[in-house]
């Protein structure tokens, strides 16, 4: 989650000094404790409420978690031309629908950590190509949405990189 909060402050702090920074400290404030969800769940196949019941952000909201971390393994939902499968956005934007319902406060996680660690070629252009379609998308529809913007980097990724 570290990372998350990392990402947030970071474009925060791209803004307006002392106001970002503010911004920054209330926007981690209110993450709070948060739980990873989704991840290699079926939704993301076309999979409707299995194994993870949307039904259950009200529970984790109810146990006092302020965020969930939803885990999206982006790059397999790309095609050649590295474009997310509409299906896919639409399952994403129903998912962060009934997080910020339940009152948590969405994490989108892109989770394809092992491909961009190995430093593999075609990490960069899918992470950029990610990341502009998924903030175009949510920037009006959620704009609450905390973007991590990559799981775990590190291992034979430079701080450059």
């Amino acid at each position: 989650m570290f990372a998350a909060t990392i990402a947030v402050v970071g474009m925060m702090q791209s803004g307006a000094g002392a106001a970002s920074d503010d911004l920054a400290f209330a926007v981690a404030q209110r993450m709070g404790r948060g739980v990873n969800v989704l991840g290699f769940d079926g939704i993301w196949d076309g999979g409707t409420d299995a194994p993870f019941r949307l039904s259950q952000f009200a529970k984790i909201r109810a146990a006092g978690f302020g965020h969930v971390r939803i885990n999206l393994f982006g790059f397999k939902y790309m095609d050649e031309a590295n474009v997310i499968s509409p299906t896919v956005l639409d399952d994403l934007d129903r998912v962060l629908d009934a997080a910020i319902a339940a009152g948590l406060l969405p994490v989108i996680d892109e989770h394809d950590n092992e491909i961009c660690q190995n430093v593999e070629p075609d990490c960069a252009p899918r992470l950029l190509a990610f990341w502009s379609q998924i903030s175009e998308r949510e920037v009006h529809r959620h704009p609450e949405a905390v973007f991590e913007i990559l799981n775990e980097p590190g291992w034979k990724m430079t701080p450059a990189e």
